[in-house]
């Protein structure tokens, strides 16, 4: 198994690329609300949309895909738990930054903050 990684500072964050904190109500709402709840809010929509631009040729969006091939990953929180990834900073990293090649990625996946 793969070490837990560290949290992301934010001062290692370049100034360009960093995004203004949420106030922590808000973000745990967004965290942890059903999809069913917030599906009509911009953001919400935006993330649908660069999911479906950016990630979805290798991230289902549901599970039990029939069309799915043994590389591809349904991003459920199990999932990112079992992979190492418990903490959102982490895979907010991962989105921003990419991860080079592992066992568990593949050929590696890039990184996204320019978007």
């Amino acid at each position: 198994p793969e070490a837990p990684k560290p949290r992301i500072e934010p001062n290692t964050i370049d100034p360009s690329l960093r995004i203004p904190d949420l106030p922590a109500e808000e973000t745990l709402r967004r965290r942890t609300a059903a999809a069913e709840i917030v599906m009509d809010e911009s953001w919400f929509k935006r993330g649908k949309r660069a999911f479906k631009s950016n990630c979805s040729g290798c991230h289902l969006m549901r599970a039990n895909d029939p069309n799915q091939k043994v590389w591809q990953r349904v991003l459920t929180r199990g999932q990112l738990a079992k992979d190492g990834y418990k903490d959102f900073d982490q895979v907010q990293y991962v989105i921003r930054y990419g991860k080079a090649k592992g066992a568990m990625v593949g050929s590696g996946m890039p990184g996204y903050a320019a978007d």
